[in-house]
Formats: structure tokens, sequence, C-alpha cells
């Protein structure tokens, strides 16, 4: 079984009851088979997309380092 967890969180700014102006968030994908895990990748990105668009937010996104 394949799992997604959130490595990092860089909040800006980093003050409680404030409203954050940008967020860098790094998310890990792991899983054993190789095809499982290409299919997870882009599901993931799907989903933060999907999610940024319903609140009306930016989002960038990249994979920065992948072990085959």
């Amino acid at each position: 079984d394949g799992r997604a967890t959130v490595a990092h969180m860089r909040i800006t700014p980093n003050v409680r009851s404030v409203v954050a102006a940008q967020v860098v968030l790094t998310a890990d994908c792991r899983h054993t088979s190789p095809d499982a895990l290409d299919q997870m990748t882009p599901a993931l990105r799907n989903i933060f997309e999907r999610e940024a668009k319903a609140g009306k937010l930016g989002m960038e996104s990249r994979i920065y380092w992948s072990v085959p």
C-alpha cells in the first residue's frame, strides 16, 4: 500500500490567528511498486490543484527528488 505524508510546511507569516500569505508544503509519496507510485504522484498533485482552485489560491508544484 502507498502512503503520502506532509514532510514539511513553511507558513508565512508564522503567527497565530493570522491568515497565511504563503504556505510552502513538501509532500512525500511512497510505494513499493514503481507503477503505483507513478499513479500516486499525479493523483496527489490533482488533489492539491483541486483544493487550491476551490479556495481561489495560487499553486505551483514540482518534483525535486525521485528514487527509483
